[in-house]
């Protein structure tokens, strides 16, 4: 009876992929047949994730802002000032490659969404909508199946798409090992955004994914360092360090 129920299951998704197909599309592969042989799970969906924002500056192509600041590199926002960029969620995976399978419909799949333990704890950063929940009704539905040409011919994909927003606040300046990052990167300040989906049943694996965000933190920077940069790590301590027992030593020896 359980595998009767799985062979239904899978039936039923590769039913529902073939539908949301055109006309004279290629058919998808099916889910994974059950076997003798082949011990379920037989196979497994290893979702990827992407994030996009198409207005985000980029910040130059490296991690280091040079004297001259690229254009595209947007400067920080000043103490309790926001700055918020629309982009895109796109959760999926190549059902002609890797089939497709039944999900548990007691464990749908939530998409949420967090900083990452780099961040500076000056900067906070949240998106609208909080999350996602893909419930079987989304996973079968045959709006999020589409055809992609690919280099070797069609390729079908299931693809969740969403539109979301990202928020960067901040609250504060950076301090003591958040400054002397910000110096080693001569002024540039990244935070992460990840986005993290569920597991589902025996078949679907979580997922993650991460977009940085750069900013142009020097003014930052010399406020915290208003001696030009130096802290108690700096080359700048170091020399003054020596020059101070310097004065001790010609002072001992008067």
């Amino acid at each position: 009876m359980r595998m009767a129920k799985r062979m239904l299951g899978a039936t039923l998704v590769t039913v529902l992929a073939l539908a949301a197909l055109p006309a004279g599309s290629p058919s998808p592969v099916p889910a994974a047949p059950e076997s003798a042989s082949c011990a379920p799970p037989c196979g497994y969906i290893n979702p990827l994730i992407d994030l996009d924002f198409p207005d985000k500056p980029k910040c130059g192509s490296g991690a280091v802002v040079t004297a001259e600041r690229p254009a595209d590199c947007e400067v920080l926002m000043e103490d309790g000032a926001s700055v918020s960029y629309p982009g895109t969620i796109r959760w999926y995976w190549v059902v002609s490659d890797e089939a497709t399978y039944p999900n548990d419909p007691q464990q749908p799949i939530e998409i949420g969404f967090s900083g990452t333990s780099s961040n500076p704890a000056y900067l906070d950063i949240r998106v609208a909508p909080e999350g996602f929940t893909i419930d079987t009704a989304t996973l079968f539905s045959p709006d999020h199946f589409r055809v992609v040409e690919g280099p070797n011919g069609q390729q079908v994909y299931y693809w969740y798409e969403q539109p979301i927003e990202v928020t960067i606040a901040r609250s504060g300046a950076p301090e003591g090992r958040e400054l002397e990052i910000l110096q080693d990167r001569d002024g540039v300040q990244n935070l992460f955004l990840k986005a993290k989906s569920t597991a589902s049943g025996d078949r679907f694996r979580e997922a993650f994914g991460v977009e940085e965000f750069r900013f142009d933190a020097r003014g930052a920077l010399e406020a915290a360092t208003p001696d030009g940069g130096g802290t108690r790590d700096t080359p700048a301590f170091g020399a003054a360090l020596v020059l101070a027992l310097a004065v001790v030593a010609m002072l001992r020896r008067r």
